[in-house]
């Protein structure tokens, strides 16, 4: 005789839902499994599920395992994340299995564990046989039966209040009624008297919760402090004419440290001392401007957005009140920047732009260049021994860069490459026609083209000298760092 009992999981993983029914406990006996797994973790649809049978909670080897095709329950077009994927299945592998004892399962999930071990216990026999077959599932909106139909909620009859209508119709009958003033005598009892009434307990909270307990009611003083305004702020000027909108900030001690004026546009920054520190404006008179002052309150930086003839314009003034540095962006439909001195630290050599006709040999930095007499304003790569034509040195070798280019756009004043008249910069030399380079030694143009040489023929070298070696060249090719200086 076969000894029947049934067994559920006592605790189920976050996302599952399951019940697990056993009509028998001897070995052999297939067990029914009922279960529901959330697909809020699957992002595809599972092919498969395993269910993992313990006689343990914590033994490795399982009694039995057995695997599904999920395709019996879900397809493709059904799947969607968030739903739950409901399994009925009989769990057949068994035969060796004993199955007498405390029984624990795991589910898989196409080989991914769902949830943790679950312990199976076995339940009091109700009075009435509740199988697999007789189970009633309640779910959100009816009920499902063993033969699948569906009793919805729409035929179930919800009982009301036979006294709703009296009750509706007279509800003073049923609750104290009060009188405005009543009502306001009510609550300063429970809430105290002394500001004529006090409605603090009305939503849980003490007039405390909300202001400083040192708070000002006068009429020109506004603490929003940890309040937050989500409308809109108007400040009307004192003049009751003057119906713009100005903002004061002062210090604790009065001193003002900002105005802003709706009237001009205009934003005015102080320091603790009152002393002027930034003042922007945007007139449509004269056009946007910002002014820079100094800790002592001159003026440092001017920043005009509309110099009178429509441009840009900045001055920096020095220690003095003296403009150093002017930056006019219209003077004669250019820009000019005006000062005393200027550093440049971005290269050592003074160049023009040109462009370059090569012979056969690609155009390097490095190279002499000589006047093209078959294109004027153009230079050619030098190819003859002290070409009187010599112009310069192609700038950027040895890593040296230009200093300063200077060029005009569209005009025959202008080309590709930088080509050094005067300054540092580094040349290609060829020692092989005038022999080793040292530093002072003339340089001149040679028959290699680009390629410059020591100058040793006095007679052909007038004219056609590029300048001076600063650094040695024993032997072969290579770059020497020349001070720029056409003879």
């Amino acid at each position: 005789m076969k000894c029947k009992s049934r067994f559920t999981l006592k605790a189920l993983s976050s996302g599952i839902a399951a019940v697990l029914l056993s009509s028998a406990i001897e070995a052999g006996t297939p067990i029914n499994i009922e279960k529901e797994i959330s697909t809020a973790g699957l992002w595809t649809v599972p092919s498969q599920i395993t269910f993992y049978l313990y006689d343990s909670k914590d033994s490795t080897n399982p009694l039995a395992s057995q695997t599904f095709d999920a395709g019996q329950w879900l397809t493709a077009s059904e799947f969607a994340v968030g739903n739950a994927l409901r399994v009925s299945a009989i769990f057949t592998n068994l035969e060796q299995a004993d199955t007498s004892g405390q029984l624990w399962v795991e589910t898989a999930v196409d080989d991914m564990l769902v949830g943790a071990r679950q312990e199976l216990a076995p339940e009091a026999l109700l009075l009435r046989d509740i199988s697999v077959e007789t189970y009633i599932e309640s779910r959100a909106g009816g009920f499902i039966f063993p033969d699948n139909t569906v009793q919805t909620t729409a035929g179930i009859v919800t009982e009301t209040d036979p006294n709703l209508a009296a009750h509706e119709a007279n509800a003073s009958a049923h609750h104290a009624a009060y009188s405005d003033a009543s009502a306001v005598a009510a609550i300063k009892v429970a809430d105290g008297s002394g500001s004529g009434l006090d409605a603090d307990l009305l939503d849980g909270q003490h007039g405390s919760a909300f202001a400083p307990v040192v708070h000002s009611h006068a009429a020109d003083y506004v603490n929003v402090t940890g309040d937050t305004m989500t409308g809109k702020l108007t400040i009307n000027s004192a003049a009751a004419a003057d119906l713009h909108g100005d903002l004061l900030l002062f210090e604790t001690d009065g001193t003002k440290t900002v105005e802003v004026n709706a009237d001009l546009g205009k934003i005015e920054l102080f320091s603790g001392t009152g002393v002027m520190q930034l003042q922007t404006a945007g007139d449509s008179g004269t056009g946007g401007f910002m002014h820079f002052y100094s800790e002592t309150g001159m003026q440092t930086v001017r920043i005009d957005g509309d110099a009178s003839d429509g441009a840009g314009y900045i001055r920096v003034y020095n220690s003095s009140g003296n403009a150093t540095i002017t930056l006019d962006g219209e003077i004669g439909g250019d820009g000019r920047i005006t000062t005393q001195e200027l550093v440049i630290t971005g290269g050592s050599d003074l160049s023009e732009q040109f462009d370059i006709n090569a012979l056969k040999t690609p155009v390097e930095a490095g190279m002499l260049v000589s006047i093209d007499p078959q294109n004027p304003g153009e230079l050619v790569l030098s190819h003859e021994s002290y070409d009187y034509k010599v112009a310069g040195i192609i700038s950027g070798a040895g890593g040296v860069k230009p200093g300063m280019m200077m060029g005009q756009e569209g005009s025959i004043a202008n080309g590709e490459y930088p080509v050094a008249l005067t300054g540092r910069v580094y040349a290609l030399v060829d020692t092989k026609e005038g022999g080793e380079i040292k530093p002072g030694d003339l340089l001149t143009t040679s028959s290699t083209p680009g390629y410059a040489m020591k100058a040793t023929d006095v007679q052909k070298r007038s004219g056609a000298v590029i300048g001076k070696a600063m650094t040695f060249l024993k032997e072969d090719k290579g770059l020497v760092l020349v001070l720029v200086s056409l003879q």
